[in-house]
């Protein structure tokens, strides 16, 4: 349907088209190299902070994971040396 829309438009039409094609692709690109570059600060930060900065974000996740595949038993046990440590 779209080739035949194209076929159908003026040279006029078709090199507008491809004009806006071409600002969007320029503003998308734009969007996702910033989307990038800010996951990429956000990665290095936490790289620069290691440990402390996962156990901010990611505090609970330890014993998440204790009782999702290491049972109720160890679960207990991570989170009580979890709660000694702080």
């Amino acid at each position: 349907i779209g080739a035949t829309k194209y076929q159908s438009m003026t040279p006029e039409e078709r090199e507008k088209l491809i004009g806006e094609l071409k600002e969007k692709a320029k503003k998308f690109k734009g969007e996702a190299e910033d989307g990038f570059e800010k996951a990429k600060e956000y990665f290095d930060e936490i790289r620069s902070k290691g440990s402390e900065a996962l156990k901010e974000h990611f505090g609970e996740m330890g014993s998440y994971l204790q009782t999702l595949f290491g049972g109720e038993k160890e679960a207990a046990k991570a989170e009580a040396e979890a709660e000694t440590k702080v």
